[in-house]
């Protein structure tokens, strides 16, 4: 008889006859396959001799096959031994009359090697899927497919063509010639692509046409910063502090704005802000402040780049402008 004990069970389950009832059997050696498939040698008394035999339990079978002799009889045979190589054929060798035998078992199904699913796919183009199968004891009929969608085919590669979204379960089986299968399961996600930024969701061209920033201008280019607020000011600043940007938009889109410091050749950023915008002319204040304090008085230069909704990006334009400290009397450059 034999039990086993699923992974992670406490205990066995029931015992199954492996020999039929009335055999003597003794020496009992097994072997379990890769995907759990069994393989039983064991020896018995035949009633003229000892003889080798074979029985075992096929993936997903519930009971043993009727037992094969290996040993000829006449001879008493050994006990047997058994191994197993990794695709789950298993060789059983025995002495018998002084001479060591041995017999392969085709007991486990091909291999399935580089197989090859999408991980996804788009409805109605067709996706390639393909696996190569393989059997060191025999041959191998055609995998055959089954693409989770009521639909199959066969072939070491196959296309196939999803009509409609969803997530599929993709199966193929390959079967020797002595009928032992092996089976392998994908999982592909069936869905239509994401419009392309600024493209018509029906399939129309996507926008690639840069915005364009035109007449940008400071009203003061020798600012006085004001005295509470950030970079931007909701409306003009009071006792001619600060600048008023103005500018023409080719079109609506966010603003970016930076203010770089010039100092000895070398340029440091030293605030930034964005601001929605429609078409045509824009008016912005600015405080001559970053988020928290004043400028330092010094060269500065603003750099004002356009994005619209495509994500297109205008030419940057550069205005320069200084900022006055008590008594400075810096130049602006033009």
């Amino acid at each position: 008889e034999a039990a086993s004990r699923p992974a992670g069970a406490l205990s066995f389950a029931p015992r199954l006859p492996a020999t039929p009832a009335g055999v003597a059997a003794k020496a009992p050696r097994v072997a379990v396959g890769p995907r759990g498939e069994v393989t039983l040698a064991y020896r018995r008394f035949d009633g003229t001799s000892y003889v080798v035999e074979r029985t075992g339990r096929p993936l997903g079978a519930t009971a043993f096959t009727a037992p094969a002799p290996l040993s000829a009889t006449g001879e008493n045979a050994g006990e047997p031994d058994l191994a197993l190589d990794a695709q789950g054929d298993v060789t059983i060798a025995w002495e018998r009359a002084g001479v060591v035998q041995a017999e392969t078992l085709d007991a486990g199904g091909p291999l399935l090697d580089a197989l090859t699913v999408p991980e996804s796919a788009v409805p109605g183009e067709p996706v390639t899927m393909s696996v190569d199968a393989r059997d060191a004891r025999s041959s191998v009929a055609p995998p055959s497919w089954r693409f989770g969608d009521g639909t199959g085919a066969e072939g070491a590669t196959v296309t196939h063509v999803y009509e409609t979204a969803g997530t599929f379960r993709v199966r193929v089986t390959a079967t020797d010639a002595d009928g032992n299968s092996a089976t392998e399961t994908r999982t592909i996600a069936v869905r239509a692509p994401d419009p392309q930024p600024g493209g018509d969701a029906a399939g129309g061209a996507a926008d690639r046409t840069k915005p364009a920033l035109r007449r940008v201008r400071l009203s003061r280019r020798r600012v006085r910063p004001a005295a509470r607020g950030g970079l931007l000011a909701p409306r003009r600043p009071a006792r001619r502090r600060g600048t008023t940007l103005s500018l023409e938009a080719s079109e609506a889109g966010t603003l970016k704005l930076a203010i770089e410091r010039v100092r000895r050749r070398r340029v440091r950023t030293v605030a930034t802000t964005t601001t929605s915008v429609e078409q045509g002319r824009v008016l912005r204040f600015l405080s001559g402040r970053s988020a928290r304090r004043a400028l330092p008085r010094g060269r500065y230069r603003l750099r004002v780049v356009l994005t619209d909704a495509a994500g297109n990006a205008s030419t940057p334009a550069v205005v320069r402008f200084i900022v006055k400290g008590a008594g400075g009397r810096t130049r602006a450059r033009r």
